[in-house]
């Protein structure tokens, strides 16, 4: 008699890394823009993001300016991460 496979599910990610984006090119374009062109990255794929303004506001269709936040939410839907937009 074979034992059954056990197959084990894996844990949500807990990874909010997007250093590979350049999401600072985005500076004085719309916020729309930024979240669509995240959205069709494969690889962040089980991210959410928003953007919020230096004040901490959630900013939508508006002109991203610098010191706006970029929040990144993993797919574990609590693990944050937050990228200041300022120009190098």
């Amino acid at each position: 008699m074979v034992a059954d496979e056990v197959v084990v599910a894996a844990e949500p990610s807990d990874d909010t890394d997007i250093s590979a984006f350049d999401h600072l090119a985005y500076i004085g374009e719309d916020v729309e823009d930024l979240l669509d062109d995240l959205a069709d990255e494969e690889a962040y794929e089980d991210m959410t993001f928003e953007v919020l303004t230096s004040e901490g506001l959630a900013k939508a269709n508006d002109e991203i300016s610098e010191y706006d936040i970029l929040v990144v939410t993993a797919e574990d839907g609590e693990t944050t991460e937050e990228y200041t937009m300022v120009t190098p």
